[in-house]
This record gives structure tokens, C-alpha cells and sequence, in this order.
């Protein structure tokens, strides 16, 4: 008798990798798809200067809805068993980034992730005052972060790529 199987992959640059679990986003994504009004979800990895990386999912909504970034977040966490692979941050897009053939442009989404917890890290470090943090990706160089500081912030524009460095 012939077995029925299933086979899910992601890319690789697709993984988000937090510690040693490999996390197939579209477990996240499909999960959000399942909230009313959501029209697309992107889960990508977040920089994290403890787990490497945390899933962090992006959605924008259907033309004329309003959705809860909490109430979606808690929706999430129910359908997705596997504590690691909850996303740790969401946030609601008014407009997905997307390449000139309609698929979701993750290089964008990775940039303002890494952005967002660099001005966390900032934040929580009390240096975000006077401080610009600018998301970059370079085909040579990959992502990275550009931090620039006011006078006498010099210590802002190194704290946070050094967090997320290995």
C-alpha cells in the first residue's frame, strides 16, 4: 500500500535560526493568515544578542480593516506549539514590501526588524537620545547596521552592532 507524504521546505535564508531550533516562518505565517482581516504575513528572524535570532511577524491588513497587534499576537501563540518558534514581535504594515512580481520582499522586512531591535537595545541602554539607527542590505556585505550619534553619543553607534555581533 503507497504512503501519502508531505514535504515542507523554506529556503534557507528563509530559517530563522533561534539557538539550535531551525523555524520554517511559513508555520508563523500560516498561522496569522488564519486571523480575520489579515491579507498577507512575512515571519523573519529579529536579531538577538542571546538566541541569534527571534521570530518576528509583519502583516498588513484588507483594505478597510483594523487588526489588533495583541489580539493577533495571543491568535498566533495559540496555533504554534513550539514555544520557539512564537513570534516575539508583531507588527501591523500598511503596506507589505513586495518585488515588481508580487512576492513579499523579506530583504526589507529583515532591515526593519534588525532596526527595531537596535533602537530596543538603545532604548534600554538609555543612549537612544540623538541616535540614528539605518538597516542596510548589501549584496557583498549582507545586513548590517549604520549608527550614527550626536557628539559625545559614541558609545551608541558601537553598543548596539556589538550586541548582535558573535
Amino acid at each position: 500500500m503507497p504512503m501519502a507524504s508531505s514535504t515542507s521546505w523554506a529556503a534557507a535564508k528563509d530559517l530563522i535560526i533561534r539557538g539550535g531550533h531551525n523555524i520554517d516562518p511559513r508555520t508563523i505565517e500560516d498561522a496569522a493568515l488564519e486571523f480575520p482581516g489579515v491579507a498577507l504575513a512575512a515571519a523573519v528572524g529579529r536579531p538577538d544578542s542571546y538566541a541569534g535570532e527571534v521570530p518576528m511577524l509583519f502583516v498588513s491588513a484588507q483594505p478597510g480593516v483594523s487588526i489588533d497587534p495583541q489580539a493577533l499576537a495571543a491568535f498566533v501563540q495559540e496555533r504554534i506549539l513550539e514555544p520557539p518558534a512564537q513570534p516575539r514581535a508583531v507588527s501591523i504594515v500598511a503596506e507589505m514590501p513586495v518585488t515588481p512580481i508580487g512576492k513579499i520582499f523579506k530583504p526589507k522586512l529583515r532591515e526593519i526588524a534588525a532596526g527595531d531591535a537596535a533602537r530596543e537595545l538603545l532604548a534600554a541602554e538609555g543612549l537612544s537620545k540623538d541616535v540614528n539607527v539605518e538597516a542596510i542590505t548589501d549584496p557583498s556585505r549582507g545586513l548590517y547596521l549604520r549608527v550614527t550619534a550626536a557628539p559625545g553619543q559614541a558609545a551608541a553607534g558601537q553598543a548596539a552592532p556589538a550586541a548582535f555581533s558573535p
